[in-house]
């Protein structure tokens, strides 16, 4: 999940009804959706976001290799 479309590539508007439930509570509107690459699917994009949200669950699903470290985390795409 993004509020930034600037490394997205095929922006679709979003019509369906899902919505960003947050731990306080809130319901953040989905504007868009996009495929960042073969392994990064469904992005979903909201404005209201104030950082970008990933689920290594998903990343897993989707046959991604994840390396976490101290410095951060590299996402390799198996596929």
């Amino acid at each position: 999940m993004t509020n930034n479309v600037a490394s997205l590539i095929n922006v679709n508007e979003y019509f369906g009804n899902l919505k960003i439930h947050t731990a306080d509570g809130c319901h953040l509107p989905i504007m868009a959706i996009d495929d960042v690459s073969p392994s990064l699917t469904d992005v979903f994009v909201s404005l209201d976001l104030t950082t970008n949200l990933v689920s290594v669950g998903q990343l897993v699903e989707n046959d991604c290799k994840l390396e976490f470290s101290k410095s951060g985390c590299v996402v390799q795409d198996q596929q």
